[in-house]
């Protein structure tokens, strides 16, 4: 089984079905999941439904303030996951420190894409 959990709304939609139509061709056997993180609850979720195997907001993040809460996601996803991608595109914020925090956990090809 392998588990995407995505950060991202809007740009790893169309990577959800890329990604799901290469591992089938792949591994038939095995199945897969992406999963939408979120930080906090959202207006427009029912849309979001519609491209994502599931949707969850982590328990640790129930009661965090607004502005804390997507830098308690990013690392909470890093410190489920196995291998992390990152796209960092300058070095600041929080795709750069989600980056470096995945480096501190010595996770496996933590490369910038």
């Amino acid at each position: 089984m392998y588990l995407f959990l995505s950060g991202v709304m809007e740009s790893l939609i169309h990577l959800r079905h890329r990604l799901s139509n290469a591992h089938k061709k792949e591994a038939k056997k095995e199945s897969s999941d992406i999963t939408l993180v979120l930080p906090y609850p959202i207006a427009d979720i029912e849309y979001y439904e519609k491209y994502y195997d599931s949707i969850i907001i982590p328990e640790c993040l129930h009661g965090s303030h607004p502005k804390s809460a997507i830098t308690l996601k990013n690392r909470w996803m890093i410190e489920q996951s196995n291998l992390v991608i990152v796209y960092v595109e300058r070095n600041i914020g929080g795709a750069y420190n989600a980056m470096k925090y995945a480096e501190k956990l010595n996770k496996k090809n933590c490369q910038p894409l």
